[in-house]
């Protein structure tokens, strides 16, 4: 699949691919706002769709699946960002230690006893 962002002129940009089993629109559960990009896969695709109510709720009745579903989504969000642009991604790295994400990835991933 291929996301496009539009610019202001109507010209479209190509923003990534999106691989198998990848997530996007993610943004979307956090912002109420029009939608930034446009997905137009290239083969069949299933895909699943999920309302920001049904996300919202779904957290507040499962929480702790929710924050692994959060990890999830801040960890896409942090490689796209960091696929995006190589600069931030720099300057980020200075803040972030790869090891400590890694460490939260485990600990919510990781099903408590």
């Amino acid at each position: 699949m291929r996301a496009t962002l539009r610019e202001l002129n109507d010209r479209k940009v190509f923003t990534c691919t999106i691989v198998q089993g990848a997530m996007f629109g993610e943004s979307a559960i956090f912002m109420s706002e029009k939608k930034t990009a446009d997905v137009i896969g290239a083969d069949s695709s299933i895909l699943l769709r999920v309302h920001r109510q049904e996300m919202m709720s779904f957290l507040q009745r499962f929480p702790q699946a929710g924050n692994k579903i959060l990890m999830l989504i801040i960890f896409s969000q942090l490689s796209k960002l960091r696929e995006a642009n190589p600069e931030l991604a720099f300057d980020k790295q200075s803040v972030i230690n790869v090891e400590d994400i890694d460490s939260l990835i485990h600990v919510f991933m990781t099903e408590s006893s």
